[in-house]
C-alpha cells in the first residue's frame, strides 16, 4: 500500500507542476489524504469507472485485502503517539433525498471510520456548508476552513472527505537565537531574503554525489533525513547540488529512486541550515486526475457508482463533479505542522431538456436593456 502510495504521490506531483499555474509556486499537498479518500469513491464504482480509479491509485483489487489494509493504515496512524499527533478522519456526506445502498455505507463505517450524515443540501444549503466547514475545521485544528460554499453544495448528490492533520517537533530542535537573515535562490540568479534557521546534529544522509544514481540526474542529490520526536516520523529533503537543479530532480525521481536512496543512508554530524516557511495550497484535481487514466468518474454519461447507489433510482447518472485538496503546512525551529482536507463532489444528473422547434413558432429579437422587441415574427416554413 505505501508504495502504491508513493507511486500516486510522485505521478500527482508531477501533474501539478505541469500546471503552467504551478510551474514556479510552492507546491504541497496530501498524497495519503486522497489515496485515502479516492478508496472511498473506488468501494462505489464498478465497470470501466472502477479499473481506471484502481489503476491511477495500485489499489488492492481484492476487496477483503483492501479492506484489511485501509483499516489497518488507519489504526495505525491515528494510534496514540505521546511524541507527535498524527491523525486522519474520513467523512460521507449525503443529501437527504440520496439514498446509498446500505453495502456501502456499512463499509464507509466500518473500513474507513467514516462520520456518515444526512443534510438537506438544497433546502438548508448554508448548514449543510457550514456543518461540513466545522467538521473540516475541528479535524485540522483550525487550520483548513473552508472546502465547500453554500451555492455549491445546492446541486450536490453527496460529499467524500478525507482529513489529515500532524504536529510534530524535531528530535533536534532550532535555537530560535540561530535564526538569520540570508538569501534563498529562488533562479541562479534572482534571490529573496528569508528566515533561515541553523542546527547542528546527527542526522541520515546519502552520499554526495552519490554512486547509486551515478550518471544519472539523481547523481548530485543529497538526502537528508530529519525526524521528529519518537523517530516514527521524519522530513526527507531532497536537495540539488546546483541552484537550477529543480526541474531535472523532479523530472527525474520516481517512487523506487525514494525507496533506495533510503536504504543506503548513513548517520553523520550535519550543520543543517533550512528556511522558515508557511504556505497555504489549493489544487482542483479533476485534470490532474484525468490525465492520470481515472476518466469515467468525471464524465456525466460514463461514470458508473452503481456499488454506491441504485442508479435506476436515479433521474440521471451519477458522477464526480469536482475534486479539491487544501493543505497548509508550517515548519519553524520546534518543528512542523501540516493538514489537509480532500474533497469529492458527487453529483446527480439527467440528460438535459429537449427544445426541439420542429413545427411553426413565433420568434422575437429584444433589446434586453429595456425588454422592447425589435423584431418579431412566425416561423412557419424554414425552406420557403
Amino acid at each position: 500500500m505505501a508504495m502504491a502510495n508513493n507511486a500516486f504521490a510522485i505521478n500527482l506531483y508531477k501533474q501539478i507542476k505541469a500546471d503552467s499555474k504551478h510551474e514556479d509556486a510552492n507546491i504541497f499537498f496530501s498524497p495519503f489524504g486522497l489515496y485515502t479518500a479516492a478508496s472511498l469513491l473506488y468501494e462505489g464504482a464498478r465497470g470501466d469507472t472502477a479499473s481506471q480509479i484502481r489503476d491511477v491509485f495500485g489499489f488492492e483489487p481484492d476487496d477483503d485485502a483492501r479492506h484489511k489494509l485501509m483499516s489497518n493504515a488507519s489504526s495505525s496512524i491515528n494510534r496514540n503517539d505521546p511524541d507527535a499527533t498524527l491523525v486522519t478522519a474520513n467523512a460521507l456526506w449525503l443529501d437527504k433525498q440520496f439514498v446509498p445502498h446500505t453495502t456501502y455505507v456499512d463499509i464507509a463505517r466500518d473500513t474507513y471510520n467514516a462520520d456518515v450524515d444526512s443534510l438537506d443540501f438544497y433546502n438548508e444549503p448554508k448548514n449543510s456548508a457550514q456543518r461540513i466547514n466545522d467538521w473540516a475545521s475541528e479535524k485540522t485544528k483550525g487550520k483548513i476552513t473552508e472546502i465547500i460554499s453554500e451555492k455549491t453544495i445546492k446541486h450536490l448528490s453527496a460529499i467524500l472527505n478525507n482529513a489529515i492533520y500532524f504536529k510534530g517537533t524535531w528530535a533536534s530542535q532550532f535555537d530560535p537565537a540561530e535564526t538569520h537573515k540570508r538569501e534563498f535562490w529562488i533562479t541562479p540568479a534572482n534571490s529573496v531574503t528569508a528566515d533561515f534557521m541553523r542546527v547542528t546534529s546527527t542526522f541520515d544522509r546519502t552520499y554526495y554525489p552519490n554512486p547509486l544514481t551515478s550518471g544519472t540526474m539523481l547523481d548530485d542529490v543529497l538526502v537528508l533525513r530529519m525526524p521528529y520526536v519518537g523517530d516514527r516520523l521524519s522530513m526527507l529533503i531532497f536537495l540539488p547540488s546546483e541552484r537550477d537543479g529543480i526541474h531535472d530532480l523532479e523530472d527525474a525521481i520516481s517512487a523506487r529512486d525514494i525507496s533506495m536512496l533510503q536504504t543506503h543512508m548513513y548517520a553523520e554530524e550535519v550543520t543543517v541550515i533550512l528556511p522558515k516557511f508557511e504556505t497555504k495550497t489549493s489544487y482542483e484535481l479533476d485534470d490532474s486526475l484525468s490525465n492520470l487514466g481515472m476518466v469515467d468518474a468525471f464524465d456525466r454519461g460514463a461514470a458508473n457508482f452503481s456499488g454506491m447507489v441504485d442508479l435506476a433510482k436515479l433521474p440521471g447518472n451519477l458522477y464526480v463533479e469536482r475534486a479539491s485538496q487544501s493543505a497548509f503546512v508550517k515548519v519553524n525551529e520546534e518543528g512542523t505542522e501540516a493538514a489537509a482536507v480532500t474533497t469529492f463532489e458527487m453529483r446527480v444528473i439527467s440528460e438535459p431538456l429537449q427544445f426541439i422547434a420542429d413545427h411553426p413558432f413565433v420568434f422575437a429579437i429584444q433589446d434586453d436593456e429595456s425588454g422592447a422587441i425589435l423584431f418579431m415574427g412566425r416561423l412557419s416554413n424554414p425552406t420557403m
